[in-house]
């Protein structure tokens, strides 16, 4: 109940600054925090709260959340980033580093296409 309200409240207050979606980081941690059961909560209450304030459409981009448990709970608002940053201040970006996330990129692709692509 608390984190339903959560959400809804804070989605609401955004939507009435005049946001249109959100960009949903570091969902991985909430695993870590609160577990399997309370993941499923959040992710529920967050998808419930996301197309109640901004509508139908994919709402929320869901990022570094691919966990198996994450992935598998995102229900409808299945809009998620393959990638994770890679090119950081003051590290040298090179070529075998924009290769890497190129593959990190489509391996990550091809394996959600099965969760997501129907």
């Amino acid at each position: 109940a608390e984190t339903a309200r959560y959400y809804r409240e804070f989605y609401s207050a955004l939507k009435e600054a005049g946001v249109k979606g959100i960009k949903c980081d570091g969902q991985f941690l909430l695993e870590q925090l609160v577990g399997a059961r309370g993941l499923s909560e959040h992710a529920a209450a967050q998808e419930v709260s996301a197309h109640e304030a901004f509508g139908l459409d994919p709402p929320v981009l869901h990022c570094m959340g691919m966990t198996l448990r994450r992935v598998q709970g995102c229900g409808a608002a299945a809009v998620t980033r393959v990638s994770d940053d890679h090119a950081y201040p003051s590290t040298e970006e090179d070529a075998v580093a924009v290769a890497r996330h190129i593959w990190h990129c489509s391996a990550n692709s091809l394996w959600l296409g099965e969760y997501f692509c129907l």
